[in-house]
């Protein structure tokens, strides 16, 4: 029981201050009149979760200072997150705009960085069909930490402003590093190879390549639907509080649902037969999103469509975070399961990015009508990933 609340409180800790520069800075610079295109660079902050690979090796073998490697690099991370938290408390996120994404690129690096600690330790202290709950801890720990992050940090900044919100975030990661201090580091420890080593490794897998084809149209897709989701909400009107609410009610609910839910079909159904279902789920819900948009729905609609998108996120979550635990080799949990997150962060990446372009242009239905297109393209990789995931 120990682990789980720590290994939540650690993921929390890694969502928390993404969750606010990817979800909660673009209602704010929306709020105050910036364009979408610069509001989709928000983006940006996922760009070390898309390289943590190149580092992820030396996390996984090194000890440094004789000191406990998992328990090491979380001090070393979370630490740091707060320090530079507490520095940018001194920006105006709406005339230095620059400033505040480099400060959010900068915190990303140890969020990044903190979850390749987290991902190695789970599946290090979970194997078997315990390994099932624990890739539902993931988006479980997100859940948590998007509704600190995008709630909670919202209604802050409502009530005292940007260096309040700022001072409240670097107090709250503090506090997450306790229960993981208190961790017992793993008792079995093997050589990990070095980032080349590792890459050609990873990368030589005929499994772990299709497995990459699969989430590449998946992740795009869902980064067209996430990019654009909380701007929407600013241009019909609702408010910071309001879209603060709708964050930590509608879709922390929905987060946390999607995630159990997913787990209960895998342990009834199996992973393999579960996937089509991950992806009608997520294809449903962007075009959900784009019929709202199209047709000018009422705007509570609109609140909904997110709830939805989230159920779907978290929902799918757990297959692909079980794939990549059941395709991460011993001795370099963190290492393999990284290199399948910065793949899977980049694609989403991108499609953030491309959705502020879209939306600009063609409006939000486009964005996440051609969201909904591209994810359920990667239906016609399923039968192939079948046999991925039957092998492991």
């Amino acid at each position: 029981m120990r682990i789980l609340f720590a290994l939540m409180a650690l993921n929390a800790a890694a969502a928390m201050p993404i969750s606010f520069y990817a979800v909660g800075l673009p209602v704010l610079l929306r709020e105050t009149g910036v364009p979408l295109e610069i509001i989709g660079f928000t983006a940006l902050v996922y760009l070390p979760f898309t390289f943590a690979f190149a580092w992820a090796p030396y996390v996984d073998r090194s000890k440094p200072l004789g000191f406990p490697r998992r328990r090491f690099w979380m001090a070393a991370t979370l630490l740091p997150m707060g320090v530079f938290t507490l520095l940018g408390a001194s920006l105006a996120p709406a005339s230095q705009t620059a400033a505040v994404l480099v400060l959010a690129f900068v915190i990303s690096i140890g969020a990044a960085t903190l979850r390749t600690t987290i991902l190695g330790l789970t599946i290090e202290s979970f194997d078997g069909a315990n390994r099932t709950w624990a890739a539902a801890l993931v988006p479980a720990g997100g859940a948590l930490g998007a509704l600190i992050g995008a709630t909670g940090l919202l209604l802050v900044y409502g009530a005292v402003g940007w260096a309040g919100a700022m001072i409240a975030m670097a107090a709250i990661l503090l506090l997450l590093l306790g229960p993981g201090l208190m961790l017992p580091e793993a008792s079995h420890e093997r050589p990990v190879p070095g980032t080349i080593g590792a890459l050609r490794s990873f990368f030589c897998d005929a499994e772990n390549r299709q497995t990459l084809t699969f989430i590449a149209p998946l992740a795009l897709g869902l980064g067209l639907g996430f990019g654009m989701m909380q701007p929407r909400l600013v241009d019909l009107g609702y408010s910071v509080e309001e879209i603060g609410l709708i964050n930590g009610v509608f879709t922390c609910i929905a987060l946390f649902t999607g995630g159990p839910l997913a787990a209960a079909g895998i342990r009834r159904f199996g992973l393999a037969r579960m996937i089509p279902v991950g992806l009608s789920v997520v294809t449903a819900a962007l075009i959900y999103a784009a019929l709202v948009s199209a047709l000018a729905w009422p705007r509570l609609h609109a609140a909904a469509s997110v709830a939805t998108f989230f159920l779907a996120f978290s929902f799918i979550g757990v297959m692909t975070n079980l794939m990549f635990m059941n395709r991460s080799n011993p001795g370099r949990e963190g290492t393999d399961f990284s290199i399948f997150l910065c793949a899977y962060w980049f694609f989403t990446m991108i499609g953030m990015i491309g959705s502020g372009f879209i939306a600009s242009s063609f409006g939000y239905a486009a964005a996440f009508g051609g969201g909904a297109i591209i994810a359920a393209s990667a239906g016609l990789l399923i039968h192939r990933l079948r046999l991925v995931v039957q092998a492991a």
